[in-house]
């Protein structure tokens, strides 16, 4: 979350998430922290929804 008045923020923080999408950043983190075994032990598995995975493909994350 951040300040809605911030475009040099708002710029930098969409071209953050632009970058990880294509280079698979964001699905291996979506890994580690749902589907994987957490530092705790414990295991989530929420397997990522069908919006979710749309969102990270219009950022540019290849298709499987």
């Amino acid at each position: 979350m951040y300040r809605k008045d911030d475009p040099a923020l708002d710029a930098l923080v969409k071209r953050s998430f632009e970058r990880l999408a294509q280079t698979r950043e964001l699905a291996r983190i979506y890994e580690q922290w749902f589907l994987r075994k957490l530092p705790s032990g414990r295991t989530l598995g929420l397997s990522i929804s069908p919006q979710l995975q749309s969102i990270f493909e219009s950022l540019g994350q290849p298709t499987e």
